[in-house]
């Protein structure tokens, strides 16, 4: 008998034998997340830390930078615009956060078209295992607005970061949002010829803005 035939045949008993209880179930879930700790890598010292390093490495496909306060936004945006003359026609994210802030000087609308220069969004949180920035769709987050755009500029608060992926699911574990995106690094594939393409499924230029909103918080040095 070949394997394939094996596994049919496996999955053939496997669907006559009765349903197994839910409290075994529940109890075989709960045996696979028992001691966790030696498949996982080490939570960082200090995770808003490790987030930044992991994205302002040369061979992380994005740019970080930080601020002092959720205030300082529209100047740091406005200078990231201006380095990349990208005029200051903005696709601004509605979220409550983003349309308290002063926009003076920016021509701003909330829907972005195919060809969109620059968008702003804030993320829900960061991880600084992988880099990510993790977006969640609802009323004022729309999933196109984080798509279109050439440049994409994601605003993360230092007290969100998270270590690893998993503190990310239990911070989650609550009602999910529709849409759930982890964001890391700007767009890229390699399918077409082993030729690497960025943008191709999403922004061409990925560019974080870390604000650093924890007590004590210390500001250093604004990489470009």
């Amino acid at each position: 008998m070949s394997a394939r035939a094996d596994i049919l045949s496996a999955v053939r008993r496997a669907l006559k034998a009765p349903p197994a209880a839910p409290d075994l179930i529940v109890a075989e879930a709960a045996a696979l997340l028992e001691d966790l700790d030696p498949a996982r890598p080490p939570a960082p010292a200090d995770p808003v830390e490790a987030f930044f390093a992991k994205i302002d490495d040369p061979a992380f496909a994005a740019s970080i930078e930080r601020i002092d306060g959720i205030r300082a936004l529209p100047a740091a945006l406005r200078s990231y615009m201006a380095r990349h003359r990208l005029g200051f026609r903005l696709c601004l994210q509605p979220q409550e956060e983003l349309r308290a802030l002063s926009w003076a000087g920016f021509d701003l609308h909330h829907e972005a078209a195919p060809d969109e220069a620059v968008a702003l969004a804030a993320g829900r949180r960061g991880i600084s295992e992988t880099g990510s920035v993790v977006l969640e769709s609802g009323p004022d987050s729309r999933i196109l607005n984080l798509f279109l755009p050439f440049h994409l500029v994601l605003a993360v608060r230092a007290s969100t970061i998270l270590g690893r992926l998993e503190d990310h699911a239990e911070a989650s574990a609550g009602l999910p949002p529709r849409n759930a995106i982890l964001m890391t690094g700007a767009s890229g594939t390699s399918d077409i010829e082993g030729s690497y393409v960025r943008g191709a499924h999403g922004p061409r230029f990925l560019h974080v803005i870390l604000i650093e909103d924890r007590p004590q918080g210390r500001l250093e040095e604004v990489r470009p």
